[in-house]
């Protein structure tokens, strides 16, 4: 239950008062957030306990952002309990200081109220940073010192600038992200009413999951991404591997992990796509697997030489200023780099990032080095390039590829698609005697049951096999190659013909061949 169409201003002070009761024992919760993308929160996230006599609430809290259409929203779903809601008053004000029973004196202050003024709120959050900073060092000194554990231990994902804080001395930094995660209108999980916008990352650079990721990492600290997806059935979901396995390679990051292999613990044959994040029957996701590992842990795509370090404190105290960019930016860590020191998505796709607790500094402008980066979306027909010596990747819409690949690569469809050049011996891309491509559009269950808007197919995922849209285009070649294209269990199943003319070879990429892999190999007679 939404009532949107509200303006709200960054540090404006808010109070929410409403009676509610219900028949018996429930909750609810209450909150403020945008009434549009990418939806949120604007500082207001509370639950409600009700009971059958009548109470009034009072929540304050302060915007976290500018905003002429955000909403308040009271949501219900999970019990079916019946409530009653009244008396509903927005206004801006409400701050209050101590309440009557409260006392510095007798130590009888709460530690949350439902208003607060600046200077209790920068208590209680540094009082929980602390303690939480506390508990994480001395846990993991009981693991290594007491129990004698030789593995890297690290606490829980990066959640803004004091989680970061809280982590600071684990062993290394970890973080967690999904692109256009499943959303639930009604019950949590409920597995018949949930949503997956459409929205591919190559089109929405501004929003996309990479950049916030880059500004968790913390200098001097390995930094991994333990959960990362692109759920099904998502029609851009093939850009999930190459686009993370190539930016995580460009940013040196220590480790990637897709989540998950499967959910499945007794159905080992199965041959269709059951959920949001399973990988394994994915072609979409596993079929870019051997090309990702190429990419990121062959280093077919190199780390940029450039670093930018930016600080995330001022000479004010540590604490006292991360407990401000908490209160302002909650875990949007890479718009308060942007904000606070003027980083850039294009510097992103040039240097490596990293936040630190000390003085911040650039290590001189780009130098020579192999990889490239370029990402551009045209009113949201976007296009990402990442080029190395021994890998290029490519994602996008399909009238683009010609442009941005100077006439190398020319798709005519499908529309969108994910394509990697990856060289099998970890040899430069020039040099290489054996090259995998891998190319894939849309991945979907037959028979799967798609709404109006495809947003949704509710239950109603279909069955095996498992289907893609093949790429048809063509690639241009230099040297002497013999092309194989590959089964689904990964051998030869087709001799795919190559054009020559004037010492330049074109490998065209037709659906006749159904595959999304084609293996290309020197032929050793023209060596």
């Amino acid at each position: 239950m939404n009532q949107g169409n509200l303006s709200i201003k960054a540090g404006q002070h808010y109070t929410i008062i409403f009676d509610t009761a219900a028949d018996k024992s429930r909750k609810i919760s209450c909150s403020l957030g945008q009434a549009h993308s990418p939806w949120n929160n604007l500082g207001l996230a509370q639950q409600v306990e009700m009971t059958s006599n009548w109470q009034t609430f009072r929540y304050s809290f302060v915007a976290r952002a500018d905003d002429d259409n955000a909403r308040i929203s009271f949501s219900f779903g999970g019990d079916k309990v019946p409530f009653y809601l009244a008396n509903v008053e927005f206004r801006a004000g409400g701050r209050v200081g101590l309440n009557k029973s409260e006392s510095i004196e007798a130590g009888s202050t709460t530690l949350f109220a439902e208003s607060e003024t600046p200077a209790r709120t920068l208590d209680r959050m540094r009082f929980l940073a602390e303690t939480e900073k506390h508990y994480f060092d001395e846990m993991r000194n009981f693991i290594k010192k007491d129990l004698g554990c030789k593995a890297l231990v690290t606490g829980t994902i990066v959640f803004g600038p004091l989680g970061l804080y809280a982590q600071s001395d684990m062993d290394f930094i970890d973080a967690h992200a999904y692109w256009q995660h499943p959303r639930f209108p009604g019950r949590p999980w409920d597995s018949g009413n949930w949503i997956v916008e459409q929205k591919a990352m190559t089109d929405y650079p501004a929003e996309a999951t990479l950049f916030r990721l880059a500004a968790e990492r913390l200098a001097g600290k390995p930094f991994t991404l333990s959960e990362y997806n692109h759920p099904a059935p998502l029609d851009s979901q093939a850009e999930c591997v190459p686009m993370v396995a190539s930016f995580a390679a460009a940013q040196d990051w220590d480790g990637v992990w897709l989540y998950t292999y499967s959910h499945s613990s007794d159905n080992w044959e199965r041959e269709n796509l059951n959920s949001y994040f399973d990988i394994d029957t994915n072609p979409a996701k596993w079929g870019f697997m051997r090309a990702g590992a190429a990419i990121f842990r062959d280093a077919g795509i190199v780390p940029f030489i450039s670093h930018m370090s930016v600080s995330l404190t001022d000479p004010g105290g540590l604490l006292t200023s991360l407990v401000s960019l908490h209160r302002h930016y909650d875990r949007d860590m890479f718009r308060m780099l942007a904000e606070s020191d003027s980083i850039t998505h294009e510097q992103v796709l040039k240097a490596q990032l990293f936040a630190t607790f000390g003085s911040g500094r650039r290590l001189g402008e780009r130098r020579a080095v192999s990889t490239e980066i370029d990402w551009t979306a045209e009113d949201t027909n976007g296009f990402y390039a990442a080029r190395g010596e021994d890998a290029g990747v490519y994602t996008g819409h399909a009238g683009r590829f010609e442009t941005a690949t100077d006439g190398k690569i020319v798709i005519t469809e499908p529309a969108f698609l994910a394509l990697t050049v990856t060289t099998l011996d970890k040899a430069p891309l020039n040099q290489s005697r054996k090259i995998l491509i891998t190319a894939c559009g849309r991945c979907e269950n037959t028979g799967m049951k798609f709404s109006e808007d495809r947003r949704t197919v509710g239950r109603n995922w279909g069955g095996p096999p498992v289907l893609i849209e093949a790429v048809e285009g063509t690639l241009s070649l230099t040297g002497d190659w013999i092309c194989q294209a590959l089964g689904p269990d990964g051998l030869p199943k087709h001799q795919v013909d190559i054009l020559y003319k004037n010492g330049q070879g074109v490998l065209q990429l037709l659906p006749k061949y159904k595959t999304m892999w084609y293996l290309l190999t020197r032929n050793p007679e023209q060596e």
